[in-house]
């Protein structure tokens, strides 16, 4: 009578299984997750008190030739409206400051009317829009302390605004999805150094106490490899999104966020990166493990994907300022970058369709490419105790002549 060989998925599962239980199980897991919440909810608490005590937006200079306090004033007023600090001061010279970019705009009495003057021949929408309102507004008041009259048949002044370029519309929203992204890349730094230190450790463990040997008799390496890589992926990414949600909810009650729907839509993408990120480092995390027989070799031969992973934090938390710089657009397509950088210009809006589409299917190859790495390598060295394993060797680029003579000298 045949035995039945369990099927792959069920060896998987297993072994993901065990690693969810024992893992989940831990008093030091608890610890860590509770502990992490706590300090993300601090983090966004703490931020929204600080944002809070801030003196406002920057203010936005005006210089001013010959313009009165009463229409300054209902300037000033209207820009608070639209979010703006207009500062005036005045100059005997504005269109000069404001074209040398010393001042964010110029305006000029010239007769009855006025003109407004700016950097390039170019104005931002909102200080257009107070500029125009706050000119209107001091006419009208003018009128009705002359003596009232009809206000409707009043001749507003000519402004002559020495601007080329439309003023574009303010996103309302960008502030929300920038701040959360940010946040996400974060935790996807987080959920890549847990995650692939506590695979690449297991791994180690299992090596150096034989028991890979007895597990090894009954499932294939591969089998052994994905179980444990999806059992601390489901642990990981598990508890990563629960402080996504934990922190978001403190974002919305705090008001550092407004819309749950916007930062829920930037979760949800930046999941998709998460995974694929997680994916990429946690396989090279386990097959280099499986080259190492000591846990204190794992620092100095892992410090690639460390440097890899800072250099995608340091180049969002650097670069999310201007996510539309050439080494931004560059970086969206270069994995593992791109899992940290391509939510970042989602968020913005900086990113086409072409190229989230385009660099999500290049994370996916270089996945693939990092899978079949990742397993030739564990499937060579896992069993190779005492020595490091050398790169050569794990990927089977030794010639036979070379594998003979170490055979010879053991």
């Amino acid at each position: 009578m045949k035995s039945t060989e369990p099927s792959a998925w069920s060896d998987i599962s297993l072994i993901a299984g065990r690693e969810i239980t024992t893992r989940v199980r831990t008093k030091s897991f608890l610890v860590t997750t509770v502990v992490t919440l706590i300090i993300v909810v601090g983090i966004v608490v703490g931020y929204a008190l600080l944002s809070g005590d801030d003196d406002g937006p920057e203010p936005t200079a005006v210089a001013q030739t010959g313009v009165s306090s009463q229409v300054q004033k209902a300037i000033v007023d209207a820009g608070t409206d639209v979010g703006l600090r207009i500062d005036f001061h005045s100059s005997t010279d504005a269109r000069t400051e404001a074209s040398n970019g010393d001042a964010d705009a110029a305006l000029v009495k010239d007769g009855a009317g006025y003109r407004v003057f700016s950097e390039n021949d170019t104005l931002d929408a909102p200080l257009d829009a107070a500029l125009r309102r706050g000119i209107s507004h001091a006419a009208i008041a003018d009128a009705l302390r002359a003596g009232g009259g009809d206000v409707n048949a009043l001749t507003a002044p000519t402004v002559d605004f020495r601007t080329t370029t439309a003023p574009e519309a303010v996103d309302p929203n960008r502030e929300d999805r920038m701040r959360t992204a940010i946040f996400g890349v974060m935790l996807l730094i987080m959920t890549v150094f847990g995650g692939g230190v506590t695979i690449a450790t297991g791994v180690i463990e299992e090596k150096s106490s034989r028991i890979v040997e007895i597990l090894l008799a009954t499932v294939k390496p591969a089998r052994l490899l994905w179980g444990k890589i999806l059992g601390v992926g489901a642990v990981m990414i598990g508890s990563t999104l629960l402080t996504a949600v934990i922190g978001l909810v403190a974002a919305i009650a705090t008001g550092l966020v407004t819309s749950f729907a916007v930062a829920g839509t930037v979760i949800a993408a930046s999941t998709v990166w998460l995974f694929l990120g997680f994916l990429f480092y946690a396989v090279l995390y386990a097959g280099t493990g499986a080259m190492l027989s000591r846990q204190e070799e794992l620092a100095g031969t892992t410090w690639p994907l460390s440097t890899a992973a800072l250099g995608t934090f340091y180049a969002v938390l650097f670069g999310a300022g201007s996510p539309d710089s050439v080494l931004f657009q560059w970086l969206a397509w270069i994995p593992p970058f791109s899992a940290g950088i391509q939510p970042i210009r989602i968020a913005d809006g900086s990113a086409s369709v072409v190229e989230i589409v385009g660099s999500l299917a290049v994370m996916v190859v270089v996945c693939a490419l990092a899978v079949a790495g990742a397993g030739r390598i564990y499937h060579r060295s896992v069993l190779q105790v005492g020595a490091r394993v050398k790169w050569r060797e794990a990927l089977g680029l030794r010639s036979s002549r070379e594998t003979s003579a170490t055979e010879t000298a053991a």
